[in-house]
């Protein structure tokens, strides 16, 4: 039997995995990440390709590893790798650099081996632990770590998806700008939407951004606040579910821009570079050589392929599997269907949540990069 078994193999995952043996010396061949994809960060790497990340929207010192300088380690011990500066504010580090130091982390540390592809299919309690039901056999676990990642994209009322429309973070889609139409409209206002833009503007496409209303500036998508004590202590000290679930939607800048984006976003309007249309889609046609968008003001816009790049919603992760399972172990929620955990975000004895799962514990940076070194901490007394 395991002593723990991750559900996840996202930034989440992997770096609870990485804290568990290197931090707190639990034993390697007794921890696993059970995720269906071919390799760790499948999902992560998949959808920052995607929108042509240059630079994380996060500090320099929230990554996978233990120690706050790995990442910057990292960059002076590879000085042949040239790796673009970090930006302000925060330090920000370049993408690559981020990807690369992951890979190291993953290879250095062993965690690729601890991957166990397959999906979960269902999992009952047995002497002692769990038996988790996967289409590749049956893993048993005296711990298991929910470490969820959010799937339920945002679509737009309209929405009907066609060879012309696609959603940015569709499973089925990898971005290839090579074989995109000349133009191209991307709907959204927030940052991957501000970021597909610029890719597609770097292809040399003509690009329209279309948004509801005007860009919104926040350096990160919540204050980092929430990463100290202050914010903290606030929302620990409050006891109402409902209310905390009020705290964490007012505490993020959700479809905002980080500064340096906002920046290159405007001068590339001014330029006449990018055009940028603000109005309500209420009415998407999709044609052979591409789709007419209508407008609630009674204008029109055409497009040769539209991108929606309007994220992810805010509902619990794990679908239907993890609805079955809430039923079967009559497992308790919040009004906002969110996991009602302790301290040690145990959902049942043995049982434990990460990632937005945990957000009513640890609040808005849950499911970030920082996120998994909070909720890491809580589960240093268990090893």
């Amino acid at each position: 039997m395991l002593d723990w078994l991750i559900i996840g193999g996202g930034i989440q995952g992997t770096t609870l995995a990485n804290y568990l043996i290197h931090r707190y010396g639990a034993p390697a061949e007794r921890v696993r990440i059970l995720d269906p994809h071919p390799h760790l960060l499948a999902q992560w790497t998949r959808r920052t390709h995607n929108i042509g990340m240059q630079h994380l929207r996060s500090p320099w010192v929230h990554h996978l590893d233990i120690e706050p300088m790995s990442l910057d380690q990292f960059r002076q011990a590879n000085p042949s790798a040239t790796y673009p500066p970090y930006i302000p504010p925060f330090n920000r580090p370049a993408y690559r650099l981020f990807q690369d130091h992951c890979q190291h982390i993953v290879e250095q540390r062993g965690l690729q081996a601890l991957h166990h592809q397959g999906e979960a299919r269902g999992m009952v309690s047995t002497k002692g632990g769990y038996v988790v039901e996967t289409d590749q056999g049956a893993l048993r676990a005296r711990r298991v770590i929910l470490a969820l990642g959010r799937t339920h994209l945002r679509y737009p009322s309209w929405w009907r998806q066609t060879a012309q429309v696609v959603h940015i973070f569709d499973p089925s889609f990898m971005l290839d700008v090579a074989t995109l139409p000349d133009q191209v409209t991307v709907l959204g206002a927030g940052i991957t939407a501000g970021q597909v833009a610029l890719t597609l503007l770097g292809a040399n496409k003509r690009v329209t951004l279309l948004s509801r209303g005007a860009i919104r500036v926040h350096d990160l998508d919540s204050s980092p606040c929430w990463v100290g004590v202050e914010c903290s202590k606030q929302f620990k000290r409050e006891k109402s579910y409902l209310k905390r679930r009020t705290m964490i939607q007012q505490a993020r800048h959700v479809g905002s821009m980080s500064a340096d984006i906002a920046k290159r976003v405007h001068t590339l309007i001014a330029e006449g570079r990018l055009q940028h249309l603000q109005g309500e889609v209420v009415d998407v046609e999709s044609y052979a050589d591409g789709v007419q968008l209508a407008l609630q003001d009674g204008s029109s816009h055409a497009s040769s392929f539209l991108i929606v790049a309007t994220g992810f919603e805010s509902q619990r992760p794990g679908g239907e599997w993890l609805e079955a399972l809430i039923d079967w172990f009559g497992l308790t929620v919040a009004p906002c269907g969110y996991p009602i955990v302790n301290a040690q975000l145990e959902w049942a004895k043995g049982l434990h949540v990460a990632g937005a799962l945990a957000e009513l514990e640890i609040g808005p940076p849950s499911a970030n990069i920082v996120g998994a070194r909070l909720i890491a901490e809580r589960l240093r007394s268990l090893v």
